[in-house]
Order: C-alpha cells, then sequence, then structure tokens
C-alpha cells in the first residue's frame, strides 16, 4: 500500500463493501453510516464517492464468477468495470483476505453479520496497519507460471497423499520416490542445515542444558541400530512435503488408463527445470493470506507443522497457545469456550506467534534450498 492509502485509512476517508446472499451492506467510516443496498448498486459507488478508499473481501470484488458457481456476484466484465470507474472517481481500491475476517470480528468483539462485517475490517485495518492487502488486478487472464502452478498443486496434493497412504500395508511413508529419498539424505541433510531447522524438522532435539542433540541411537546397548536414525523422532511429514514440488511425477498410464506416482524430477515447462523456492512458495505452498483451497502440501506446513512448532516454542516463553476462551455464542445466547485463535492474542502473544512463523517459514525455505542443490547435483 502506498501514502495515499495510509492517509485516507487515517482520515477516515474509507468504504468498506460487504456481499450478503441477498443484498449488499457499506460502511462509510467518515460518517460512520452503514447502508444496505443491491448487489448490482455496488457497481455505481465509485461514481458516488471521490478520493476516498475502498474495501472489500477478495471474494466478494477480487474474484469474478466463472462457470456455474454461485459463490461470486459479478462477472469479469463487471468487476473490471467498477474498478475503472474507481480510477476515474481518484478511489483507490484494496481486497482484504476473507480468512482474516473471523480475526477482525474477534478484535472488535463482534459476531459475524452482515452489518458486522465492514466495521470490523475498518477496526482492524486502522490498527493493523502491516496487514496485507491485494491490489486491483488489471486483468483475470492467468500467466502461464499461474496455470502451470494450478497443475503442480494438484500433482504434489496426489503426491503427499500417496505418500502419506505408504507401501499400502500399513507402512506409512514408505515405499514412495519422495520418502525414500527423504530417508536416505537424512545425513548430507544434517551436514548441511542449519541448528536451528534441524531441530525444527527433528534431525535435533535440545537436552535440559539447551544443547543441540543428534536424534539418532547413542550407545552401545543399541547394538546395531547405534548411530543410526529414530525415524519417529524425525518431522516426515514436512520434510517430504518441502521436497513434493520437485520429486516424483505423476504420470499418465495409457496401458492401465490411470495416473502413477513414478520417480524423477517434475520439471517445469516454461523454465526446463525443477521449481524454485519462489514458484512454490507462491503456487504450492501457497504462503499467502489470499490462499484459496490451499492443498495438501499446505496443510501438511502450516496446520501440522507450522502451528505445533510455534505452540512448543511459545510455551518455552510462558505463552499457551492451546488455551481455551470465553466467546458468546450468538444463537445460544450465552459464552462458552473455545479453542484460541489470532484474534484473541495479546499484543505479546502476537509477536510472539509472527516471530516463531517467521522463524519457521526460513527454515522450510532453507530446507528447500538444500534439496533443490541435491537433487541439481545429483542430474
Amino acid at each position: 500500500m502506498n501514502s495515499t492509502y495510509f492517509k485516507r485509512l487515517g482520515d477516515n476517508k474509507v468504504i468498506v463493501i460487504d456481499l450478503g446472499k441477498n443484498s449488499a451492506t457499506y460502511y462509510n467510516a467518515l460518517t460512520k453510516e452503514l447502508t444496505s443496498t443491491s448487489h448490482r448498486d455496488v457497481l455505481n459507488l465509485p461514481s458516488k464517492y471521490n478520493g476516498y478508499l475502498f474495501i472489500s473481501e477478495d471474494a466478494h470484488l477480487g474474484t469474478p464468477q466463472r462457470g456455474k458457481s454461485l459463490a461470486q456476484s459479478f462477472s469479469e466484465k463487471d468487476i473490471l468495470k467498477f474498478l475503472a470507474s474507481s480510477k476515474e472517481n481518484d478511489n483507490l481500491v484494496y481486497f482484504f483476505p476473507q480468512k482474516l475476517t473471523y480475526r477482525a470480528l474477534v478484535y472488535s468483539n463482534m459476531e459475524k453479520s452482515d452489518s458486522n462485517d465492514p466495521i470490523a475490517i475498518f477496526n482492524f485495518l486502522k490498527n493493523h496497519h502491516q496487514t496485507k492487502l491485494k491490489n486491483p488486478p488489471t486483468s483475470f487472464k492467468l500467466s502461464k507460471a499461474r496455470e502451470e502452478g494450478y497443475r503442480f498443486l494438484k500433482d504434489c496434493n496426489k503426491k503427499n497423499n500417496s505418500t502419506r497412504f505408504g507401501d499400502g500395508n500399513g507402512n506409512i511413508y514408505s515405499g514412495d520416490p519422495i520418502s525414500s529419498y527423504v530417508f536416505s539424505h537424512l545425513d548430507r541433510l544434517e551436514k548441511v542445515l542449519s541448528e536451528e531447522a534441524k531441530f525444527a524438522f527433528g534431525l535435533t532435539w535440545k537436552n535440559s542444558k539447551g544443547e543441540f542433540k543428534s536424534s539418532r541411537y547413542n550407545g552401545k546397548r543399541y547394538g546395531e541400530k547405534n548411530r543410526t536414525w529414530q525415524f519417529k523422532k524425525i518431522k516426515i511429514k514436512q520434510l517430504c512435503t518441502i521436497i513434493s514440488p520437485m520429486k516424483g511425477v505423476i504420470a499418465f498410464d495409457p496401458e492401465t488408463e490411470t495416473y502413477k506416482f513414478t520417480d524423477g524430477l517434475d520439471i517445469r515447462e516454461g523454465t526446463g527445470e525443477i521449481p524454485s523456492w519462489k514458484f512454490s512458495k507462491k503456487y504450492v505452498f501457497r504462503f499467502s493470506p489470499f490462499h484459496q483451497n490451499g492443498g495438501v502440501a499446505r496443510s501438511n506446513l502450516v496446520h501440522h507443522g507450522l502451528k505445533n512448532y510455534a505452540i512448543r516454542q511459545a510455551k518455552k516463553e510462558g505463552f499457551d497457545f492451546e488455551r481455551k476462551v470465553d466467546v458468546f455464542d450468538i444463537k445460544a445466547k450465552k459464552t462458552k469456550k473455545a479453542n484460541i485463535s489470532m484474534g484473541h492474542f495479546t499484543p505479546q502473544e502476537l509477536a510472539c506467534y509472527k516471530k516463531h512463523r517467521s522463524d519457521y517459514c526460513r527454515y522450510i525455505k532453507e530446507t528447500y534450498n538444500a534439496f533443490r542443490e541435491m537433487l541439481l547435483a545429483e542430474q
């Protein structure tokens, strides 16, 4: 966002638009007026205001209706016309990630409703200047990189599900090209990764003195297992996910007319190489608040990886990210206990979480690039 965005936000020259099932609601932060209107009338708002900041959830005005889907209200033509009219009337347009709307409601201590959502979004943006918003598009035509990204996302869903399923005999992460490669390259990873990255993915653990120790069997009492890896300590799900955009291929078998998970490198058509970190981060791991249907890879890394890592690390600092909090159930008209979310974090807890999130994402990048160098060197 530019300085004009922050100036208008500071002056309350903001219109927040929310689309309900049958009608639209918009909030004028300058006059504190809440107005209900039709979906089609929303397209005329830019001509009624001048020099404002327009905010809408990305799913409402940032995403066009495609096919027979009823999830969105406007066509590509409608949205582009809205954006053009906004520009003509000196109105800025940005899109808010709908994944953050619940957090905004918690921040304002509001229940979800068509009238509360736009007010809560404004309150949140007013006090969270670091929030990442999406710029309006100039076109909805998919780039070649994004089209290819969809292919990699779908294939990585298949690869990660197959890896998790295992050999079909109850042995998970066994017998597939990805897990076989990861297990056979743990020694190499141990040599090239930082101590912090090794700890994040279970290659090391910390003793009571805070010293890093290898996750290997250590001692003659283990016999032949001595100095071999304790696989139960390795975060194999996360390591397999990290390498999945590059390793293994989903190929169509014309004889059986089925898709098979085979060994090999997954090469991009656009570059002739295995995917870079930048490509996989954006299109496969989807490390963005605007992700939709994030996929198996994102779930493995964020929900099962980052979340648990942050909980463990925060606990050492005296924070409990697993506690229950009181929330008001508007339907039951009573307070009940619920799992804590980011919207309930204190400023200190939020700072703690963001630090560990940043650290964990850095370790993912480090490990991805380490795997990439190994694969390229072995060609």
